[in-house]
């Protein structure tokens, strides 16, 4: 519970105090190249489905990077709206595919 309050205080202090340096890095993360076929997209609530379905394909070993993270829409929703991160998802612009993400 104190740690949720810590997260959202800091939350709230990167958007007020770094908001324009956020949108900065935000900017430049969208619109790097990566390949034709790719793009990079900040992560939104609507997201946190497809984010789910995604972690849950992972192969052990990949999820063990993740660790202790829990792979539940709860804790997903928490990490894209608490303000603290900038999830970013990597898809396939031909089908719209979730190839990857990052934070």
């Amino acid at each position: 519970m104190i740690w949720r309050l810590i997260e959202l205080c800091n939350g709230y202090m990167l958007t007020k105090l770094a908001s324009y340096k956020l949108n900065a890095i935000r900017k430049k993360i969208i619109t790097y190249p990566i390949g034709q076929s790719i793009s990079t997209k900040l992560a939104l609530a609507k997201n946190i489905e497809d984010i789910a379905e995604f972690l849950k394909g992972l192969s052990q070993a990949e999820k063990a990077f993740f660790n202790p993270f829990p792979f539940t829409l709860r804790s997903i929703n928490h990490v894209v709206s608490c303000g603290t991160y900038q999830v970013y998802l990597v898809r396939n612009s031909e089908n719209d595919e979730l190839i990857g993400l990052f934070f």
